[in-house]
Protein backbone atom coordinates (compact mmCIF):
# COMPACT_ATOMS: atom_id res chain seq x y z
CA UNK A 1 0.00 0.00 0.00
CA UNK A 2 0.98 3.58 -0.43
CA UNK A 3 -0.23 6.83 1.00
CA UNK A 4 -0.71 9.64 -1.50
CA UNK A 5 -1.08 13.27 -0.59
CA UNK A 6 -1.73 16.63 -2.18
CA UNK A 7 -2.43 16.69 -5.90
CA UNK A 8 -2.05 12.92 -6.16
CA UNK A 9 -4.98 12.56 -3.82
CA UNK A 10 -7.32 14.17 -6.33
CA UNK A 11 -5.80 12.08 -9.12
CA UNK A 12 -6.30 8.86 -7.17
CA UNK A 13 -9.87 9.74 -6.42
CA UNK A 14 -10.54 10.70 -10.02
CA UNK A 15 -9.14 7.43 -11.34
CA UNK A 16 -11.44 5.34 -9.20
CA UNK A 17 -14.60 7.43 -9.07
CA UNK A 18 -14.35 9.51 -12.25
CA UNK A 19 -15.35 12.53 -10.16
CA UNK A 20 -12.82 15.15 -9.14
CA UNK A 21 -12.93 16.41 -5.58
CA UNK A 22 -10.18 18.66 -4.25
CA UNK A 23 -9.05 16.99 -1.04
CA UNK A 24 -5.92 19.10 -0.52
CA UNK A 25 -3.73 17.70 2.26
CA UNK A 26 -6.26 17.25 5.08
CA UNK A 27 -6.74 13.66 3.96
CA UNK A 28 -4.63 10.62 3.21
CA UNK A 29 -5.62 8.29 0.42
CA UNK A 30 -4.63 4.66 0.60
CA UNK A 31 -4.73 2.86 -2.74
CA UNK A 32 -4.10 -0.84 -3.08
CA UNK A 33 -4.56 -3.38 -5.84
CA UNK A 34 -5.90 -6.87 -5.27
CA UNK A 35 -4.41 -8.91 -8.11
CA UNK A 36 -6.60 -11.97 -7.70
CA UNK A 37 -9.87 -10.06 -7.57
CA UNK A 38 -8.65 -7.46 -10.08
CA UNK A 39 -10.04 -4.76 -7.83
CA UNK A 40 -8.73 -1.43 -6.72
CA UNK A 41 -9.54 -0.51 -3.14
CA UNK A 42 -9.46 3.17 -2.18
CA UNK A 43 -9.63 4.44 1.37
CA UNK A 44 -9.91 8.13 2.10
CA UNK A 45 -8.86 8.55 5.71
CA UNK A 46 -10.25 11.54 7.54
CA UNK A 47 -7.48 13.39 9.39
CA UNK A 48 -8.52 16.77 10.79
CA UNK A 49 -11.10 18.42 8.53
CA UNK A 50 -13.48 21.02 9.81
CA UNK A 51 -17.24 20.88 9.53
CA UNK A 52 -17.21 23.21 6.54
CA UNK A 53 -14.91 20.84 4.66
CA UNK A 54 -17.11 17.88 5.50
CA UNK A 55 -20.13 19.78 4.23
CA UNK A 56 -18.32 20.76 1.04
CA UNK A 57 -17.25 17.20 0.32
CA UNK A 58 -20.67 15.87 1.23
CA UNK A 59 -22.32 18.16 -1.28
CA UNK A 60 -19.79 17.23 -3.96
CA UNK A 61 -20.34 13.53 -3.35
CA UNK A 62 -23.07 12.27 -1.00
CA UNK A 63 -21.38 8.87 -0.67
CA UNK A 64 -18.16 10.52 0.44
CA UNK A 65 -20.04 12.71 2.86
CA UNK A 66 -21.80 9.65 4.27
CA UNK A 67 -18.47 7.97 4.91
CA UNK A 68 -16.99 11.02 6.61
CA UNK A 69 -20.04 11.24 8.85
CA UNK A 70 -19.40 7.68 10.03
CA UNK A 71 -15.87 7.83 11.28
CA UNK A 72 -14.06 9.41 8.36
CA UNK A 73 -13.27 6.32 6.32
CA UNK A 74 -14.80 5.63 2.97
CA UNK A 75 -14.42 2.08 1.70
CA UNK A 76 -14.94 1.52 -1.98
CA UNK A 77 -14.03 -1.33 -4.25
CA UNK A 78 -14.31 -0.65 -7.92
CA UNK A 79 -13.93 -3.63 -10.19
CA UNK A 80 -10.92 -3.16 -12.42
CA UNK A 81 -10.21 -5.44 -15.32
CA UNK A 82 -6.90 -4.97 -17.11
CA UNK A 83 -6.50 -1.50 -15.65
CA UNK A 84 -9.86 -0.16 -16.77
CA UNK A 85 -12.88 1.20 -14.95
CA UNK A 86 -15.72 -1.18 -15.75
CA UNK A 87 -18.75 -0.62 -13.54
CA UNK A 88 -20.25 1.88 -11.18
CA UNK A 89 -18.81 2.14 -7.70
CA UNK A 90 -19.50 -0.93 -5.58
CA UNK A 91 -19.88 0.33 -2.04
CA UNK A 92 -18.98 -2.00 0.76
CA UNK A 93 -21.24 0.03 3.03
CA UNK A 94 -24.60 0.99 1.57
CA UNK A 95 -26.16 4.32 2.38
CA UNK A 96 -28.95 2.70 4.37
CA UNK A 97 -27.04 2.73 7.64
CA UNK A 98 -29.54 3.38 10.39
CA UNK A 99 -29.37 4.88 13.82
CA UNK A 100 -29.13 1.35 15.20
CA UNK A 101 -25.79 0.90 13.39
CA UNK A 102 -24.06 4.27 13.77
CA UNK A 103 -20.56 2.83 13.78
CA UNK A 104 -20.84 0.36 10.93
CA UNK A 105 -18.29 2.12 8.76
CA UNK A 106 -15.86 2.53 11.61
CA UNK A 107 -16.10 -1.10 12.53
CA UNK A 108 -15.87 -2.54 9.05
CA UNK A 109 -13.18 -0.45 7.40
CA UNK A 110 -10.10 -1.99 9.07
CA UNK A 111 -11.43 -5.45 8.32
CA UNK A 112 -11.80 -4.63 4.66
CA UNK A 113 -8.30 -3.17 4.57
CA UNK A 114 -6.90 -6.29 6.18
CA UNK A 115 -8.84 -8.58 3.88
CA UNK A 116 -7.59 -6.76 0.80
CA UNK A 117 -3.98 -7.29 1.78
CA UNK A 118 -4.48 -10.89 2.89
CA UNK A 119 -6.42 -12.16 -0.13
CA UNK A 120 -3.55 -11.41 -2.46
CA UNK A 121 -0.23 -9.64 -2.25
CA UNK A 122 -1.56 -6.14 -2.81
CA UNK A 123 1.07 -3.75 -3.98
CA UNK A 124 1.42 0.01 -4.13
CA UNK A 125 -0.16 1.85 -7.01
CA UNK A 126 0.78 5.35 -8.07
CA UNK A 127 -2.18 6.73 -9.95
CA UNK A 128 -1.64 9.03 -12.92
CA UNK A 129 -3.98 10.83 -15.25
CA UNK A 130 -4.15 11.72 -18.93
CA UNK A 131 -3.48 15.28 -20.07
CA UNK A 132 -6.60 17.44 -20.28
CA UNK A 133 -8.52 16.64 -23.47
CA UNK A 134 -9.02 19.83 -25.47
CA UNK A 135 -10.04 20.63 -29.02
CA UNK A 136 -6.54 21.65 -30.02
CA UNK A 137 -4.94 18.35 -29.01
CA UNK A 138 -3.46 16.16 -31.73
CA UNK A 139 -0.58 13.84 -32.50
CA UNK A 140 2.56 15.45 -31.02
CA UNK A 141 5.75 16.17 -32.94
CA UNK A 142 9.23 15.43 -31.65
CA UNK A 143 12.72 16.86 -31.99
CA UNK A 144 14.40 13.46 -31.95
CA UNK A 145 13.71 9.97 -33.22
CA UNK A 146 14.40 8.57 -29.76
CA UNK A 147 11.65 10.71 -28.23
CA UNK A 148 9.27 9.73 -31.00
CA UNK A 149 10.08 6.06 -30.44
CA UNK A 150 9.35 6.34 -26.73
CA UNK A 151 6.00 7.96 -27.46
CA UNK A 152 5.06 5.48 -30.17
CA UNK A 153 5.89 2.46 -28.03
CA UNK A 154 3.91 3.84 -25.12
CA UNK A 155 0.87 4.45 -27.30
CA UNK A 156 1.18 0.92 -28.66
CA UNK A 157 1.18 -0.56 -25.16
CA UNK A 158 -1.82 1.58 -24.24
CA UNK A 159 -3.57 0.45 -27.42
CA UNK A 160 -3.16 -3.18 -26.37
CA UNK A 161 -4.55 -2.24 -22.94
CA UNK A 162 -7.51 -0.64 -24.65
CA UNK A 163 -8.10 -3.83 -26.65
CA UNK A 164 -8.06 -5.72 -23.37
CA UNK A 165 -10.60 -3.33 -21.86
CA UNK A 166 -13.03 -4.30 -24.63
CA UNK A 167 -12.18 -8.00 -24.07
CA UNK A 168 -10.72 -8.08 -27.57
CA UNK A 169 -7.96 -10.60 -28.17
CA UNK A 170 -8.66 -12.73 -25.11
CA UNK A 171 -7.82 -15.81 -27.16
CA UNK A 172 -4.67 -14.24 -28.56
CA UNK A 173 -6.61 -13.34 -31.71
CA UNK A 174 -5.26 -9.93 -32.60
CA UNK A 175 -2.21 -7.75 -33.01
CA UNK A 176 -1.08 -4.15 -33.24
CA UNK A 177 2.10 -3.07 -35.00
CA UNK A 178 3.80 0.33 -34.89
CA UNK A 179 6.56 1.23 -37.34
CA UNK A 180 9.85 2.25 -35.77
CA UNK A 181 10.52 5.93 -36.61
CA UNK A 182 14.16 5.26 -37.48
CA UNK A 183 14.30 1.70 -38.77
CA UNK A 184 11.42 2.07 -41.14
CA UNK A 185 11.38 -1.56 -42.24
CA UNK A 186 10.82 -2.73 -38.64
CA UNK A 187 7.86 -2.47 -36.30
CA UNK A 188 7.07 -2.85 -32.62
CA UNK A 189 4.47 -5.28 -31.35
CA UNK A 190 3.59 -7.18 -28.18
CA UNK A 191 5.64 -10.28 -27.54
CA UNK A 192 3.83 -13.58 -27.58
CA UNK A 193 2.03 -14.76 -24.46
CA UNK A 194 1.22 -11.42 -22.80
CA UNK A 195 -2.52 -10.80 -22.22
CA UNK A 196 -3.43 -7.56 -23.92
CA UNK A 197 -4.77 -6.08 -20.70
CA UNK A 198 -1.40 -6.57 -19.01
CA UNK A 199 0.74 -5.05 -21.76
CA UNK A 200 3.63 -2.82 -20.77
CA UNK A 201 6.13 -0.91 -22.87
CA UNK A 202 8.80 -3.35 -21.73
CA UNK A 203 6.79 -6.21 -23.29
CA UNK A 204 7.15 -4.83 -26.81
CA UNK A 205 9.64 -6.31 -29.26
CA UNK A 206 11.10 -4.91 -32.48
CA UNK A 207 10.40 -7.15 -35.46
CA UNK A 208 12.60 -7.00 -38.56
CA UNK A 209 11.73 -7.60 -42.23
CA UNK A 210 12.43 -11.33 -41.98
CA UNK A 211 10.28 -11.85 -38.90
CA UNK A 212 13.28 -11.87 -36.59
CA UNK A 213 13.13 -10.10 -33.23
CA UNK A 214 15.84 -7.46 -33.10
CA UNK A 215 15.26 -5.62 -29.86
CA UNK A 216 12.99 -5.33 -26.86
CA UNK A 217 11.94 -7.84 -24.24
CA UNK A 218 14.40 -10.72 -23.68
CA UNK A 219 11.62 -13.24 -24.34
CA UNK A 220 11.73 -12.79 -28.10
CA UNK A 221 8.73 -14.73 -29.29
CA UNK A 222 6.01 -13.31 -31.53
CA UNK A 223 2.79 -14.36 -33.16
CA UNK A 224 4.18 -15.21 -36.60
CA UNK A 225 0.76 -14.68 -38.19
CA UNK A 226 0.96 -11.08 -37.04
CA UNK A 227 4.22 -10.66 -38.92
CA UNK A 228 2.78 -12.30 -42.03
CA UNK A 229 -0.13 -9.86 -42.05
CA UNK A 230 1.49 -6.67 -40.86
CA UNK A 231 4.91 -6.58 -42.51
CA UNK A 232 3.58 -6.58 -46.10
CA UNK A 233 1.17 -3.77 -45.19
CA UNK A 234 3.95 -1.62 -43.75
CA UNK A 235 6.10 -2.44 -46.78
CA UNK A 236 3.38 -1.46 -49.25
CA UNK A 237 2.20 1.63 -47.37
CA UNK A 238 5.02 3.95 -46.25
CA UNK A 239 2.34 6.37 -45.01
CA UNK A 240 1.16 3.82 -42.44
CA UNK A 241 2.58 4.03 -38.93
CA UNK A 242 0.26 1.49 -37.32
CA UNK A 243 -1.85 -1.47 -38.38
CA UNK A 244 -4.35 -3.20 -36.10
CA UNK A 245 -6.40 -6.36 -36.36
CA UNK A 246 -8.43 -8.43 -33.94
CA UNK A 247 -11.56 -10.56 -33.85
CA UNK A 248 -14.23 -8.28 -32.44
CA UNK A 249 -17.76 -9.27 -31.34
CA UNK A 250 -19.43 -7.59 -34.34
CA UNK A 251 -16.68 -7.08 -36.89
CA UNK A 252 -16.01 -10.79 -37.18
CA UNK A 253 -19.68 -11.83 -37.57
CA UNK A 254 -20.18 -9.11 -40.16
CA UNK A 255 -17.07 -10.27 -42.04
CA UNK A 256 -18.76 -13.62 -42.56
CA UNK A 257 -21.11 -11.84 -45.00
CA UNK A 258 -18.11 -10.84 -47.13
CA UNK A 259 -19.79 -7.49 -47.72
CA UNK A 260 -18.66 -3.92 -47.25
CA UNK A 261 -20.32 -1.37 -45.02
CA UNK A 262 -23.46 0.41 -46.10
CA UNK A 263 -23.98 4.05 -45.24
CA UNK A 264 -26.55 3.42 -42.51
CA UNK A 265 -24.97 5.17 -39.51
CA UNK A 266 -22.90 8.29 -39.01
CA UNK A 267 -19.66 6.45 -38.20
CA UNK A 268 -19.93 4.56 -41.49
CA UNK A 269 -19.26 7.79 -43.35
CA UNK A 270 -15.72 7.70 -41.97
CA UNK A 271 -15.11 4.75 -44.30
CA UNK A 272 -16.93 6.09 -47.35
CA UNK A 273 -14.90 5.12 -50.43
CA UNK A 274 -11.90 4.13 -48.28
CA UNK A 275 -12.59 0.58 -47.17
CA UNK A 276 -12.56 -2.77 -48.91
CA UNK A 277 -13.45 -6.42 -48.46
CA UNK A 278 -10.61 -8.89 -48.75
CA UNK A 279 -12.23 -11.91 -50.39
CA UNK A 280 -9.39 -14.37 -49.78
CA UNK A 281 -10.25 -17.55 -47.92
CA UNK A 282 -6.76 -18.05 -46.50
CA UNK A 283 -7.89 -17.55 -42.92
CA UNK A 284 -4.65 -18.81 -41.44
CA UNK A 285 -2.18 -16.37 -42.95
CA UNK A 286 0.80 -18.68 -42.80
CA UNK A 287 3.15 -16.78 -45.11
CA UNK A 288 3.84 -13.12 -46.00
CA UNK A 289 2.23 -13.82 -49.37
CA UNK A 290 -1.15 -13.78 -47.62
CA UNK A 291 -0.34 -10.41 -46.12
CA UNK A 292 0.66 -9.14 -49.54
CA UNK A 293 -2.77 -10.04 -50.88
CA UNK A 294 -4.40 -8.22 -47.97
CA UNK A 295 -2.21 -5.17 -48.58
CA UNK A 296 -3.16 -5.23 -52.25
CA UNK A 297 -6.86 -5.34 -51.40
CA UNK A 298 -6.47 -2.58 -48.81
CA UNK A 299 -4.71 -0.41 -51.40
CA UNK A 300 -4.80 3.19 -50.14
CA UNK A 301 -7.74 2.69 -47.77
CA UNK A 302 -7.88 2.63 -43.99
CA UNK A 303 -10.11 -0.41 -43.38
CA UNK A 304 -10.15 -3.92 -44.77
CA UNK A 305 -12.92 -6.33 -43.84
CA UNK A 306 -11.19 -9.70 -43.98
CA UNK A 307 -13.73 -12.24 -45.18
CA UNK A 308 -14.75 -14.72 -42.46
CA UNK A 309 -12.03 -13.24 -40.29
CA UNK A 310 -12.47 -9.72 -38.94
CA UNK A 311 -11.49 -6.07 -39.23
CA UNK A 312 -8.11 -4.55 -40.03
CA UNK A 313 -7.34 -0.83 -39.90
CA UNK A 314 -4.31 1.36 -40.56
CA UNK A 315 -3.38 4.93 -39.71
CA UNK A 316 -0.67 7.52 -39.72
CA UNK A 317 -0.36 7.14 -35.95
CA UNK A 318 -1.14 4.47 -33.39
CA UNK A 319 -4.00 6.55 -32.07
CA UNK A 320 -5.56 6.97 -35.51
CA UNK A 321 -5.39 3.30 -36.49
CA UNK A 322 -6.96 2.14 -33.23
CA UNK A 323 -9.58 4.87 -33.39
CA UNK A 324 -10.64 3.63 -36.83
CA UNK A 325 -10.94 0.09 -35.50
CA UNK A 326 -13.15 1.26 -32.64
CA UNK A 327 -15.36 3.15 -35.08
CA UNK A 328 -15.45 0.25 -37.54
CA UNK A 329 -16.58 -2.07 -34.77
CA UNK A 330 -19.41 0.35 -33.98
CA UNK A 331 -20.44 0.35 -37.64
CA UNK A 332 -20.33 -3.45 -37.74
CA UNK A 333 -22.52 -3.58 -34.63
CA UNK A 334 -25.16 -1.45 -36.35
CA UNK A 335 -25.03 -3.71 -39.42
CA UNK A 336 -25.50 -6.81 -37.30
CA UNK A 337 -28.30 -5.39 -35.15
CA UNK A 338 -30.32 -3.18 -37.51
CA UNK A 339 -33.17 -5.21 -39.05
CA UNK A 340 -34.45 -2.70 -41.58
CA UNK A 341 -31.89 0.10 -41.90
CA UNK A 342 -32.59 3.07 -44.12
CA UNK A 343 -29.37 4.13 -45.87
CA UNK A 344 -28.08 7.67 -45.63
CA UNK A 345 -28.40 9.51 -48.93
CA UNK A 346 -25.25 9.81 -51.03
CA UNK A 347 -25.26 13.57 -50.61
CA UNK A 348 -25.67 13.39 -46.82
CA UNK A 349 -23.02 10.66 -46.52
CA UNK A 350 -20.48 12.74 -48.46
CA UNK A 351 -21.25 15.78 -46.34
CA UNK A 352 -20.85 13.77 -43.13
CA UNK A 353 -17.59 12.27 -44.37
CA UNK A 354 -16.08 15.73 -44.56
CA UNK A 355 -16.30 15.91 -40.78
CA UNK A 356 -15.96 12.23 -39.80
CA UNK A 357 -13.37 10.85 -42.25
CA UNK A 358 -10.28 13.05 -41.60
CA UNK A 359 -7.43 11.31 -39.81
CA UNK A 360 -7.84 13.48 -36.73
CA UNK A 361 -11.23 11.89 -36.08
CA UNK A 362 -9.63 8.46 -35.74
CA UNK A 363 -7.09 9.96 -33.36
CA UNK A 364 -9.90 11.58 -31.37
CA UNK A 365 -11.94 8.37 -31.13
CA UNK A 366 -8.95 6.56 -29.62
CA UNK A 367 -8.30 9.27 -27.06
CA UNK A 368 -11.91 9.41 -25.93
CA UNK A 369 -11.96 5.64 -25.46
CA UNK A 370 -8.58 5.57 -23.76
CA UNK A 371 -9.57 8.12 -21.14
CA UNK A 372 -12.81 6.27 -20.44
CA UNK A 373 -11.35 2.77 -20.24
CA UNK A 374 -7.70 3.12 -19.19
CA UNK A 375 -7.89 6.03 -16.72
CA UNK A 376 -4.32 5.53 -15.47
CA UNK A 377 -1.86 5.70 -18.41
CA UNK A 378 1.07 4.87 -16.16
CA UNK A 379 -0.02 1.22 -16.00
CA UNK A 380 2.13 0.52 -19.09
CA UNK A 381 5.33 2.08 -17.68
Amino acid sequence: MTVLRGDLVANAYLATSNRRVDLHTEYDVVVSYDKRLQQVALWIKHLEPGADQRDRLGKADPDLGHGLAHGGIVCWKREIEFGMRRRNTRREHQSDCTAERPNCCQESSPAHASQSTEIASAYAVVVGTHPPFTLDLGEPTFDSLDAERVHRKRRTALAYRLFGSYHWGEQGDGHISARDPERLDCFWMLRYGVPFGEAKVSDLVLVGPGGEVLDGHPVREINITAFNIHWPIHEARPDVTCAAHTHTPYGTPWSANAEGFQQIVQEATAFLDCHTVYQGTDLNVSTPAGGERIAEALSGGKLAILRNHGLLTVGGSVDEAIGWLIMAERVAEVHVKADRPKPISDEAAKESAKAIAPSHMGWTAFNWALRARVPDPTVVD
